[in-house]
């Protein structure tokens, strides 16, 4: 019988922070958004609006996960435990990080080391005890997907070279390559190694910061 594989979610600086779905979602929504600078023109009395590409937005990612106090679900555990086990990963204050923690999302093939932060956790709680106390609730949650290195003025994805790009070299990033993701021009590696004073443009440091602005050719 294969093994159910269940959706974690792992504080990224310490792995002993890690919460384990009781049950699986049974849906998972993704939302990607496009942010543009709204453009307008006015010709003999008529507007015409259009809008020009700006940056990609944040990536959101919804599911919820159901808590289960009953002992139906394997080992039984209380609500307000559970709910505390998982606060404790995504959700409270760090003192020593100064912020709730960063986290990863696995389940299979589905989510793969998704890094992220949680935005918003809904609370419904369905079944109580006669003294209150809930027996089962369903927690909505939704993470945004966090990447700190992406810091371009106009995002490094949109590689458009009438825009200014400031990139954080990464582990096995190189000059030539970066000036082909930009500029569809390996050859303009020179020209962006003299714009940013590189005494040798074949050692970038992951970490360092590159300025490729928009260059006429």
């Amino acid at each position: 019988m294969a093994t159910t594989t269940k959706l974690t979610i792992t504080a990224e600086k310490d792995k002993s922070k890690k919460f384990e779905a009781l049950v699986n979602p049974n849906s998972i929504s993704y939302k990607s958004s496009i942010k543009y600078d709204e453009l307008g023109g006015q010709t003999a009395g008529t507007f015409r609006p259009g809008f020009k590409f700006n940056s990609f937005g944040e990536e959101t990612i919804d599911f919820s996960l159901l808590l289960d106090g009953t002992g139906m679900f394997e080992t039984k555990k209380d609500v307000a435990d559970l709910i505390f086990a998982l606060k404790a990963v995504c959700y409270y204050y760090v003192g020593k990080n100064h912020e709730p923690n960063v986290v990863m999302l696995n389940w299979g093939k589905t989510l793969k080391a998704i890094r992220c932060r949680l935005r918003n956790m809904d609370i419904n709680y369905k079944l109580f005890k006669s003294d209150g106390l809930p027996l089962r609730a369903e927690v909505s949650l939704s993470f945004v997907k966090h990447d700190p290195k992406s810091t371009d003025v106009k995002d490094k994805t949109a590689s458009s070279p009438d825009l200014s790009h400031l990139v954080t070299v990464k582990a096995g990033d190189n000059l030539p390559m970066l000036c082909e993701e930009i500029y569809n021009d390996s050859g303009m590696y020179l020209e962006i190694a003299r714009i940013n004073n590189l005494v040798n443009f074949r050692q970038l440091t992951p970490g360092m910061e590159l300025l490729f602005p928009p260059i006429e050719r």
